[in-house]
């Protein structure tokens, strides 16, 4: 389940700007920096903080970065030399996750080389499903509309040994649709258990199949 709670996103453009909106729709406190006033105007409803900064000052970054974040996001623009620069301010700093930008992978492989956690190409991958990664980790997500979805969650240690009724998902509106059970052997592909009822005990290593709506499947996924 996802360790992100605090974000830095450094830029506010239009990459950005779709990330910071649906971090916010995934309960995640985010913070933005630009030097641009205009962009940050029109996401502010969407971050706990906005700041006017010029994000290649490595001192004024070091006064924002002691609210202790847990992952930066590289948003800026597409000059790789500000982008290396930020990365390794940004590793210098502490930050303990870095996502950064590439044009290609060349300059992916660098990015790694220097710090980055995770390099994304913004030619394949949008800020809805960079944000979505961040909080659903490697769940899998099947959406059925805007506010609905199926998602494989591996169950988290907490749920090791409970009944399905102990853990209240009926509660949240969320139903528990089949279980993945890893057999003992090894050699031995999984077995899909579709008869849950609330006496089901869950074990290390299932993985539970989860209807519901989207903001509760994520504060799961985040717990």
């Amino acid at each position: 389940m996802t360790r992100f709670k605090d974000v830095l996103i450094v830029g506010a453009g239009s990459f950005g700007s779709s990330t910071v909106k649906r971090l916010y729709e995934l309960g995640i406190r985010v913070t933005v920096v630009d030097k641009n006033k205009r962009r940050l105007e029109e996401i502010k409803d969407w971050a706990v903080d906005v700041l006017v900064v010029d994000v290649i000052n490595k001192e004024a970054l070091e006064e924002i970065t002691r609210r202790n974040f847990d992952a930066a996001i590289i948003a800026v623009g597409s000059v790789f030399s500000t982008i290396l620069l930020l990365t390794v301010y940004l590793r210098d700093l502490g930050i303990p996750f870095i996502v950064g930008r590439a044009a290609n992978k060349l300059q992916g492989e660098i990015l790694k080389r220097i710090g980055c956690n995770k390099v994304i190409m913004p030619e394949e991958i949008v800020g809805k499903d960079l944000a979505e990664s961040l909080v659903l980790g490697e769940a899998k997500e099947l959406e059925l509309d805007e506010k609905h979805s199926i998602i494989e969650f591996l169950a988290v240690p907490g749920w090791w040994g409970k009944k399905v009724g102990e853990l209240s998902f009926t509660d949240k509106g969320v139903v528990v649709c089949a279980v993945w059970r890893k057999p003992k052997e090894d050699n031995k592909e999984r077995q899909l258990i579709t008869s849950i009822d609330k006496d089901f005990t869950v074990k290390e290593g299932d993985s539970l199949i989860l209807l519901g709506k989207n903001k509760v499947l994520y504060r799961l996924a985040k717990s």
